[in-house]
């Protein structure tokens, strides 16, 4: 299960409750939880790893935010979606289950039982669709290497493409190789097509924009200070691009 929470409350609620071994018909057992703390950390796990229940908190500032939950839902339509939120951002959540959500939990007085059993209902019904289970698992793994471009947003002005090494991305940075000699601090855009579809149709492409953290061994680090999906020349769907996000002041990790 992965679990999208930009509060520490919420990832140490949901992550304790789906972790208890408590005696409750039928959900006696462990989840297993992975824990990020934006969507595009989340995006990232889907497109390395198959998950079969996403729970993603509601906010109303900071990651992940109140989009989060649509930003989801259209790049992994297929998986189950369950929401948390403060009681402030209640009617947020109750908008996401009409939208589409399979449930939402308030963060304050969360039941652990009753999210127990939300997910292994929601693992249940999965499981019983068709052509979902073992084969929409198989299709959530994407390639672990991606073409990139990449351009210097200042002097000396540079573009050129490159392979990114997507087990290292995150909403922290991204690590790809390349020939070119960039010098630390400097600041560069990258354009990657992502692996996963809006809408399971439209093609998409991630742009990040950052600054170069180290460049050795034919690759480049990279943080990232902001990001937006958008997506791809030739597709036969244009909506709105999704807007741009900030991920987390924190200090960059690749």
């Amino acid at each position: 299960m992965l679990g999208i929470c930009g509060s520490e409350l919420a990832a140490e609620r949901a992550g304790r409750a789906l972790a208890a071994n408590r005696t409750v018909p039928h959900v006696d057992f462990r989840f297993d939880f992975t824990r990020v703390s934006s969507v595009l950390e989340g995006l990232g796990e889907l497109a390395g790893k198959p998950y079969d229940v996403i729970l993603v908190e509601i906010r109303a500032d900071g990651e992940p935010g109140l989009n989060a939950a649509a930003e989801i839902q259209r790049c992994a339509p297929g998986i189950p979606l369950i929401l948390i939120a403060s009681a402030a951002n209640r009617d947020a959540a109750v908008a996401g289950v009409r939208a589409g959500a399979r449930d939402f939990f308030v963060i304050e007085n969360l039941d652990a039982e009753a999210l127990r059993r939300s997910v292994k209902q929601a693992l249940e019904i999965d499981k019983n669709k068709s052509g979902s289970g073992a084969d929409r698992r198989n299709n959530a793994r994407f390639p672990c290497r991606l073409s990139i471009t990449w351009r210097t947003l200042e002097q000396p002005i540079k573009n050129g493409e490159s392979v990114s090494e997507t087990v290292n991305i995150s909403s922290k940075g991204i690590l790809f190789a390349t020939e070119e000699s960039f010098e630390p601090g400097q600041l560069l855009q990258v354009s990657l097509d992502w692996p996963a579809r809006l809408g399971n149709e439209v093609p998409l492409k991630l742009v990040a924009e950052g600054r170069v953290l180290r460049n050795a061994g034919g690759q480049a680090a990279m943080s990232i200070e902001r990001y937006e999906f958008r997506t791809r020349k030739g597709a036969s769907q244009q909506p709105p691009p999704i807007p741009a996000v900030k991920p987390p002041q924190r200090a960059p990790v690749v």
